[in-house]
């Protein structure tokens, strides 16, 4: 299944408070694991505020994040001087990378907590970036029963990316 969807408003405002399936109980099935690579999203290295306000906003939406779901965001050094200001109020943990090719890839995969993955502790694994790095990471948790969702910018989902995952949902243009 493929979406596409731009999102101007901040979602996370409405998704925030949506209740989870069971109501008040939280049932591990229902979280999700987020490993998102805030520069790969924006399509810029050196995205401003609104850019990468857009960016992070149509994740989430596209994500259909909800409270209790496991978030890691991770970008450059440079753009995380932005990016920190312009994360919503969710729970979550950030990471700016070291410079280099991939370095953010490798700290998400670093932060991806597989052994959760593999215990089925969540239901659901949303990789907000199209590297084919993630491949291997999609693959094992597709094996241990967990879903798999993409989301990215269209021209830049690698096919093995693609071709693993449960759903791949593509973000417009996030540029002003």
């Amino acid at each position: 299944m493929t979406e596409a969807l731009s999102v101007s408003a901040a979602p996370w405002r409405v998704l925030s408070v949506q209740p989870r399936a069971d109501g008040d109980k939280m049932n591990l099935q229902d979280r999700t694991i987020h490993l998102v690579d805030l520069e790969n999203l924006s399509g810029e290295a050196f995205a401003g505020p609104a850019v990468t306000r857009r960016a992070i906003d149509t994740y989430l939406h596209l994500a259909d994040w909800r409270v209790g779901d496991k978030v890691t965001i991770v970008t450059n050094r440079l753009h995380a001087r932005t990016a920190v200001f312009e994360i919503p109020p969710i729970a979550h943990t950030f990471h700016p990378s070291p410079a280099g090719v991939d370095a953010a890839d490798h700290v998400l995969i670093a932060h991806a907590d597989v052994d959760l993955i593999e215990q089925q502790r969540f239901g659901r694994l949303v990789i907000g970036s199209g590297d084919h790095i993630f491949a291997g990471l999609a693959a094992a948790a597709m094996r241990a029963g967990v879903e798999v969702w993409i989301i990215g910018r269209y021209s830049s989902i690698a096919r093995e990316l693609r071709e693993t995952a449960s759903q791949t949902r593509h973000m417009t243009t996030t540029s002003s």
